[in-house]
This record gives structure tokens, sequence and C-alpha cells, in this order.
């Protein structure tokens, strides 16, 4: 299934119905004051072959329990559809300003807040000695089961369409941690598996030449773009920065540049282009994104191992060549 931009306007995967909009009609109950006469009965004397009224005087008590429509069933049960959707509404995550990459690195080796970062009073809140409150793997496995419960909970499209991927805007709910989700449907799956691996083989790289990575995400039931796409995966990163400009960034020099700094790390991106460059202000500096064809360059490894030089754990070298 192509993923491919749209200019219509997103359709979330919880549509909010309108508040009338197929709800039932609420019976009419019998007023005991300013009724018409069609709804009053007749009184016996003024009618004496109407032996269906006899004995009933008006205001009597028994005949607005005679006359009432069946009592509704109690509120929980003829709630409908429409409020649980809106209490959803309702409770889902306010849209956050992005986390620093300070922030998400500290975040990534679980030490030390970032104070600088527009949501550190959220993440301060649940600490107890200054550090991180949770680890990089409970942020996924924490955002799978919010995303779960809600597609729609924490996560705005982005409209930023990749060859694999859409992007979105994610905050973890009760701590504010805010990121990005690079989205796509079942088919691309194993190349964002591939892109995870070499975003873990690149740690030390991560917050400041490309992304931190955060872990991966999978839903249930797909979330639908305005595209059509099924999104049912996430590969979740830092927020790197805006698109550079053609006039700012030459993409044969300082692409090359990039180029060279990643290679000292064994890494080939095969994709350097001006979509998958893009500035971050933090830093001063521009990062690198989408490495879905990145491949490892042996002949470094193999002059890295022979100095007795590893980057990473071995359990993590599964790059495909």
């Amino acid at each position: 299934m192509p993923l491919t931009p749209s200019g219509s306007t997103y359709i979330p995967s919880s549509p909010l119905s309108s508040a009338g909009e197929g709800q039932p009609q609420q019976p009419r109950r019998l007023r005991n004051r300013c009724a018409s006469p069609d709804d009053v009965p007749q009184d016996p004397a003024s009618d004496s072959s109407d032996g269906g009224n006899r004995g009933w005087k008006w205001g009597d008590k028994r005949l607005a329990v005679v006359m009432s429509p069946p009592q509704p069933r109690p509120a929980k049960r003829q709630q409908p559809a429409y409020q649980s959707q809106e209490e959803r509404r309702r409770n889902r995550e306010p849209d956050r300003e992005y986390c620093t990459q300070r922030c998400l690195a500290g975040l990534a080796s679980r030490s030390a807040l970032d104070p600088a970062c527009p949501n550190s009073h959220l993440h301060q809140a649940h600490s107890a000695d200054g550090n991180h409150p949770i680890s990089r793997g409970e942020v996924a496995q924490l955002l799978e089961v919010q995303l779960n419960n809600d597609r729609d909970n924490g996560c705005r499209p982005l409209r930023l369409h990749g060859a694999r991927g859409i992007m979105f805007k994610m905050t973890l709910s009760r701590y504010g941690y805010t990121f990005v989700g690079k989205g796509t449907h079942k088919g691309f799956i194993p190349d964002l598996q591939h892109e995870a691996q070499v975003y873990k083989y690149l740690g030390e790289l991560q917050g400041n030449l490309i992304p931190v990575y955060l872990g991966s995400v999978n839903l249930r039931e797909p979330f639908i773009t305005d595209g059509l796409d099924l999104i049912v995966h996430y590969l979740l990163l830092s927020w790197a920065g805006d698109g550079v400009e053609p006039e700012h960034f030459d993409i044969h020099r300082d692409g090359k540049r990039l180029q060279k700094e990643l290679s000292q790390y064994g890494v080939i991106h095969g994709d350097i282009r001006l979509a998958n460059v893009v500035y971050n202000t933090e830093l001063g500096r521009p990062m690198l994104i989408d490495f879905d064809q990145a491949r490892l360059n042996k002949r470094v490894r193999k002059r890295q191992l022979i100095a007795g030089f590893s980057r990473t754990k071995p359990k993590q070298l599964r790059l495909q060549n």
C-alpha cells in the first residue's frame, strides 16, 4: 500500500460522533401541568359511556404511574457511545513541545534530567533523585499500551511523508516525554526494523549526528491516515529538527562531511540527500535521518576490529550488508 502525500485533512482513527447523531429519541413524559386536552383523559362526568376512566380523578397520583412510558435503563447502560469517545478526547494528552536531544539522550542512559527541556517539570514530578524516572524500554512499553487503548491519544500526524514512513508527533501520558514516531504499514515493517538496528549500532552518535532511538511500538488495530494508509508500526525517535534549504546546505560538500563522520563508525548511509538532512537548533548542526537503506562498511569495520576498537556490543551488529 503506497505511502503517498495527501492534501486532505487526516481521518482520525477514532472519529467523534456529533452529539445528536444516531442517538435514540427520549420518550416524552406526561406532564402534570400545561398538558394539552388530547393528552388528558376525560372526566367520567363528561363522558359516562367511557368505562375505562371510571374512578380516576384529575390530579390522582396513580395517573402518572399508569400513563408514564417505561422507565429508561440505568444511566450507565444507556450512555451513548459518543459520550465515551468525548471523554477519551478530553483525557488525551495536550500538544506539548518536543523534548531536547540532551533530555532523551539522558533518558536512554537513565541519567540526569535536562533542565532546559520544556517538559522537564513533568519528568521531575516522577523522579526522586533528579534522574529520569523510567527507562527507554519502559517508554516504548507504556506508549504501546497507551496507543492500543486510544490510537489518537498523544499521537498527531505531522503530514511529513517519506519513502518508507509517515511522521507522527508522540507524547507519553503522565511523564510528558514528547518525540516523533515514524509510522508505516505492514509491508514496510522490516525496513523500519533494519533502521532500528542501525540506530542501536550507532549508539554513541545518538543525540548528536543522529536522533535518539527510543524503541518501537506495534498497534493491534491500524491508525488510518488521510491517504488511507494503515499504520501498524512506529519507530520512536527524538525530534531532530526542520529540513535544510539548498542555499544553506551544499548536498555534495556538506553531505560528504556527514558521511565521513558516519563512516568512522563503519556505516554507509546510502541515501544522503536534502530530504534526509535536518538542522537542529539546539545543537547548532545538521543531523542525518532515515537509515532504512544504511549498510555496514565491512572494510572499515575490519580495520576497527584489528585495531581492537569496538563501539558497540556484538549482538547489535545485525545490519544488512
